[in-house]
């Protein structure tokens, strides 16, 4: 079901007759930046100046009303089309929540090449470890074998029990090598485990 500021935005060049047409195309273009959506904007904006200019003629103004008309049916049919993916800010927002989400993975990558090939700067700027972190954006990196149980809860959503099995099993063995071993060692099932790894590291002493 098309959400409810999706139908306003379809309900513009209907309730303006067709003048206002272009508005919703040119707010999607500044939000997107997208040179299509501005072409759009443009297209509609001149024929809604042709329409308005021919109607003045009295020559001209059957031609001007259909124009008209047709702008109307056009502008709320295409507009209706592109709001029923949703509200336009709203999925700028999303577009915003996956940019941001690409950025943090491409620090956590910066940050794990850091570790495999410099483990003692690595360990310097707290890589995997927020709770002794300075100024070092690893991209939310969680250090498997260091991170408390409490960490573990707040950043992963690990349940306390799931989390005191990590630490126990991580004091008796000396640290995990990776995930497979900490799959292989503890009582934490494989989707969990799978969910994480994008954030676990697994630092040796």
């Amino acid at each position: 079901m098309r959400r409810p500021l999706g139908i306003l935005w379809a309900l513009v060049p209907l309730l303006s007759a067709g003048t206002l047409g272009w508005l919703p195309f040119a707010v999607r273009a500044t939000v997107h930046r997208r040179t299509a959506d501005a072409a759009t904007a443009a297209g509609y904006a001149a024929w809604t100046v042709t329409a308005l200019v021919l109607l003045d003629r009295s020559s001209t103004g059957t031609v001007a009303t259909g124009l008209l008309v047709a702008l109307v049916a056009v502008c709320t049919t295409h507009t209706a089309l592109v709001s029923s993916h949703g509200p336009l800010l709203r999925q700028h927002g999303s577009d915003h929540a996956r940019e941001t989400e690409r950025a943090r993975a491409e620090r956590r990558d910066r940050a794990r090449r850091l570790l495999e090939r410099e483990p003692q700067v690595a360990r310097e700027l707290g890589i995997g470890r927020p709770d002794l972190r300075g100024s070092y954006d690893d991209g939310g990196l969680l250090d498997i074998n260091g991170v408390s149980a409490q960490i573990l809860v707040r950043e992963l959503g690990w349940t306390e029990a799931e989390a005191a099995d990590v630490t126990a099993v991580r004091e008796r063995v000396g640290g995990f090598s990776g995930p497979a071993e900490l799959l292989s060692l503890t009582s934490i099932a494989p989707p969990r485990i799978d969910a994480a790894a994008s954030r676990l590291v697994f630092s040796t002493a």
